[in-house]
């Protein structure tokens, strides 16, 4: 299998659109591209008649994070190869099916478009924030397609994350090997702006 993360973590910008790659010359079964929140149209006319696996999270937009649930789209086949067939207990090659609580949560998630919408927009309005601190400080970033940025800090992560800390704020984990870049998501306005009051007394 091949696996494809657009946007990734920490480096967080969306493709354009995949490469129209070849099935694996020798192993036909052996090449299974894997994207990992992408949009499906994308992928559906980039691997138009090839097995692939869309996999889509309710962590981030939904904020289910703490649930760990999530979706694949494929093909009925291809989920009966991999994941054998169904039974009254789930796929016969799954050992631990997703809890009944977050799958409840997630079906209710999806008919919530208000809400949808919204924490679009506040993502969007956070980052528009942390975009201008850190063009003020100086400090490079990616652009992001999610709801976090991954910035050059100019320190080590765990010196940032002490005087975070001390600030009221906890920044994201390290990423070897990029012990001088910080990942930070946008949480609630209030947090984001905690945030950006924090950086502006550390690098002051």
């Amino acid at each position: 299998m091949e696996s494809f993360s657009t946007a990734n973590n920490p480096c967080q910008p969306a493709w354009p659109r995949p490469s129209d790659r070849p099935p694996h010359p020798e192993n036909r079964s052996m090449y299974v591209p894997i994207f990992f929140s992408v949009e499906l149209l994308i992928i559906i006319e980039g691997y138009k008649n090839q097995d692939v696996i869309v996999s889509k999270t309710f962590s981030k937009v939904y904020g289910l994070a703490g649930l760990r649930i999530g979706y694949l789209v494929i093909r009925p086949e291809l989920a009966d190869r991999l994941f054998g067939k169904y039974t009254p207990y789930g796929r016969e090659k799954i050992v631990a099916q997703t809890n009944v609580l977050a799958v409840a949560a997630a079906t209710e998630a999806l008919k919530d478009e208000e809400f949808y919408n919204f924490s679009l927009k506040k993502a969007k309005e956070g980052k528009s924030k942390i975009y201008k601190l850190l063009d003020y400080l100086n400090l490079k970033y990616v652009k992001s397609s999610t709801n976090f940025i991954f910035f050059e800090s100019k320190k080590h992560i765990d010196e940032l994350g002490a005087q975070m800390l001390d600030k009221g704020v906890i920044i994201g984990r390290p990423f070897p090997p990029f012990y001088d870049w910080c990942r930070i998501s946008t949480g609630t306005s209030e947090e984001v702006d905690k945030f950006i009051n924090g950086m502006l007394e550390v690098y002051s």
